[in-house]
């Protein structure tokens, strides 16, 4: 690392980093690991930090968004459970750190992680995690944005219980909940007007 520093104070405009010179030996998944497996040792947390900060800015500056980080790190091919990946956490960072510099742009990780994968595939990822109680709280947050998703888009109430797959489960199952909070939301959305032919020109 203090050669890396040391390059670039001489070549001054020179991007090198520690990163960058480790990037020609890791994949990004591999390094970001890494990094995260020094941070849970005291000799090497310091460094780790520093790291991962170097890690977003590259990502960031080599012109990648979070939905081409989310495919650098693998997590679409990645066995462990979506959220129970650590990798999903450095992803995550990275969408807080890019929504930062570019606050105008629409890139959530709902909106990232509805490239990656359909409706109903997301639905049992979310689900799936609703049962956790370590990411109950991030399921509860990616669902809203569900909800949010549909009403958006006018989904029909029918195609939404089809999804949710609602049929005989318990009242206070959340695919329920759920289901009657869109129905209850979607019947709140303003009426299309209907044009009579006697008000045409």
């Amino acid at each position: 690392m203090k050669y890396t520093e040391d390059f670039s104070k001489i070549h001054y405009g020179t991007k090198i980093t520690t990163v960058s010179v480790l990037h020609n030996y890791y994949e990004d998944d591999v390094l970001a690991l890494m990094i995260i497996r020094a941070a849970r040792s005291p000799s090497t947390s310091n460094i780790s930090k520093r790291l991962f900060t170097e890690q977003m800015r590259s990502w960031y500056l080599e012109g990648f968004n979070p939905e081409e980080v989310f495919g650098l790190l693998r997590l679409d091919d990645a066995i462990t459970p979506l959220f129970e990946n650590p990798l999903y956490y450095v992803w995550s960072n990275f969408v807080v750190h890019y929504k930062g510099l570019r606050p105008k742009e629409d890139m959530t990780h709902f909106a990232v992680l509805r490239e990656y994968y359909n409706e109903d595939n997301l639905l049992t990822i979310l689900f799936n995690a609703w049962d956790a109680p370590y990411t109950k709280n991030l399921a509860k947050q990616l669902l809203d944005d569900q909800l949010e998703h549909w009403l958006k888009t006018k989904t029909d109430p029918r195609t939404v219980f089809s999804l949710l797959r609602v049929e005989d489960v318990a009242a206070n199952d959340i695919r329920r909940v759920l289901y009657d909070n869109y129905s209850r939301a979607f019947a709140r959305l303003p009426k299309k007007r209907k044009t009579s032919p006697s008000n045409l020109n």
